[in-house]
């Protein structure tokens, strides 16, 4: 079993979920075992890498795609 949590920071029309940046919503989930896969800008993504390790996510659980 796996949980897939997205945000969007700028939502169009009737968007269902989270709304706001992923570094919050990070704050409010239940992390577990987690296993991040983050793609997006790089200064997001770094934000992102340090507020899971900071709340105990191994470096080696975290993969990235940046854009080029």
């Amino acid at each position: 079993g796996f949980e897939i949590h997205l945000a969007a920071s700028q939502p169009q029309g009737t968007w269902p979920g989270t709304t706001g940046r992923v570094q919050h919503l990070i704050e409010e989930i239940e992390l577990g075992e987690t296993v991040a896969f983050l793609c997006g800008q790089q200064e997001m993504t770094h934000e992102v890498t340090r507020r899971l390790v900071e709340r105990g996510v191994p470096k080696t659980s975290i993969f990235l795609n940046l854009p080029r």
